[in-house]
């Protein structure tokens, strides 16, 4: 379980279902079709330990069980989970209460279409837990790194981004208040966006924080974090520096949000017709304290 703070608030979210007592722990065979074979054989709560520099096949589908799926625990020559340019999707996570740790995800590609495209690893449809210590790399053109999308209690933390035609890290449709979503201590880098934030108003129920979102170079107005149509999420202690843009976008449908203790700097330089700044406020009714922003464009931020 991990807990959150930001201005008097506080977030809880459960990382994944104990395991059973009768879970097990299993490694995992480098090979095509090797990780699938060993979800589809385990028991909830099993934990499956995937090799050293290993070479896995994507895309895998975790459907109904929470499962622990890891690299080494040192972080180092961290295995991979390849989708070959050949899935629309190299990880499904359908199950609740699923970690993903400590390995490279790649090979997801736009141009195989399906209803769950779109992303490297996917939290949608009730599937939950964590995306902990991971590294990703568009290789064959997709738009996300991780999607959490219409789901809730996901964490993304510890994790590398880099090269997405949208979005490292996307959450979209989070507006359950009971459901809470963390995007925490991450790098993204070279994407459009580092991270953004759509369509989703959760009383609080999302947090921002301790992410390093700089140089995002890649496509139409590069942002670090953006919001689009979210209200109620907590931007805290990210680093945004260097995005053409901007370095923190909320854009005119994003209302109410709490932008605390951010640093931007260099952002907006080159953006289309002047507009972009280290921080870009259009919406309504939202709040900062303790940032240092070298720049400002829209309306000014009240005091929270």
């Amino acid at each position: 379980m991990s807990t959150a703070k930001a201005f008097g608030l506080v977030l809880v979210l459960t990382l994944a279902l104990a395991p059973t007592a009768e879970a097990k722990k299993f490694n995992v065979k480098p090979g095509k079709g090797t990780l699938q074979k060993a979800i589809d054989k385990a028991k909830k709560g099993d934990k499956l330990v995937l090799e050293k520099k290993g070479d896995y096949r994507g895309g895998v589908l975790i459907e109904t069980k929470n499962l622990r799926i890891k690299g080494p625990n040192d972080g180092t020559k961290l295995p991979t989970v390849d989708g070959r340019c050949n899935t629309s999707f190299t990880m499904l996570v359908l199950a609740p209460g699923t970690t993903l740790r400590n390995f490279k995800v790649t090979g997801a590609t736009d141009a195989r279409g399906g209803a769950y495209g779109g992303a490297e690893v996917n939290f949608i449809e009730g599937g939950s837990g964590a995306a902990d210590g991971l590294k990703m790399q568009d290789g064959c053109g997709v738009q996300y790194g991780v999607n959490v999308f219409d789901t809730g209690d996901v964490l993304v933390e510890d994790s590398r981004f880099k090269g997405y035609d949208d979005a490292g890290v996307y959450v979209g449709a989070i507006n359950n208040p009971s459901h809470t979503v963390q995007v925490t201590t991450n790098v993204a880098t070279e994407n459009n966006r580092g991270i953004l934030i759509e369509d989703s108003a959760n009383n609080g129920g999302i947090l921002v924080a301790n992410n390093t979102t700089n140089a995002n170079t890649n496509g139409f107005t590069p942002t670090g974090i953006f919001l689009h149509n979210s209200d109620d999420v907590v931007i805290s202690d990210n680093v945004s520096n260097g995005n053409p843009y901007a370095g923190v976008h909320l854009d005119v449908t994003s209302d109410d949000n709490r932008v605390l203790d951010n640093n931007a700097t260099g952002n907006g330089v080159g953006a289309q017709g002047g507009v972009g700044a280290d921080l870009f406020n259009e919406g309504q009714g939202n709040c900062g304290s303790g940032n240092s922003f070298g720049t400002q464009a829209g309306n000014p931020l009240g005091a929270c």
